[in-house]
């Protein structure tokens, strides 16, 4: 295994993924990615987003809401994508109440998203250093590493196809690491 998250081979990590402060299930899924990759030869994903704060998780929300407000000249379905995506979170209408709002700056929205969440959002996924999101291969190319992935993991995974195409990857636990015998 990689001692060193900076020594992967197979795997980009991006300039704002957080991995320092992810969990140790996470380092541990990523280090098995990395060896797996080098064996199936798909190509080199990059891991986009890890552990955020919630400065960053407000910040990311109101990028994506803005990107699909613009794409689809529409509030509401930028709202609905917020609602559906965050559904599980408490106080997301009023996130969304708020990015819709024109007579706000997107600085203040942010701000305001970011005391919400640091205040009623619970430390998970993201937040909670459990969560990664992974781009820049194909989705075939991620669903067959991902398949490899579950021999070793307990994971859940979504494909977020807008904005953006990756996928979300919440790790649960590590069952076991190539070579182990079982």
């Amino acid at each position: 295994m990689v001692s060193d998250i900076g020594a992967l081979k197979n795997i980009t990590v991006g300039k704002r993924a957080n991995l320092s402060g992810a969990t140790s299930e996470v380092i541990s899924f990523v280090e098995i990615m990395d060896g797996i990759l080098g064996e199936l030869g798909i190509g080199r994903p990059t891991i986009t987003s890890a552990l955020r704060t919630s400065d960053d998780q407000a910040r990311i929300m109101l990028k994506n809401f803005n990107k699909m407000r613009d794409d689809n000249d529409s509030s509401e379905i930028a709202s609905k994508y917020i609602n559906d995506l965050y559904s599980k979170f408490p106080n997301i209408e009023a996130i969304a109440k708020i990015f819709k709002d024109l007579e706000r700056t997107d600085t203040q929205k942010k701000d305001q998203a970011k005391a919400i969440i640091s205040d009623s959002w619970p430390k998970v996924g993201h937040l909670g250093g459990s969560s990664i999101d992974i781009a820049g291969i194909s989705k075939s190319n991620l669903d067959v590493l991902l398949g490899k992935m579950g021999d070793y993991a307990s994971f859940r995974r979504l494909w977020e196809p807008k904005p953006g195409a990756h996928y979300h990857i919440t790790v649960d636990s590590i069952t076991s690491f190539p070579g182990q015998i079982s």
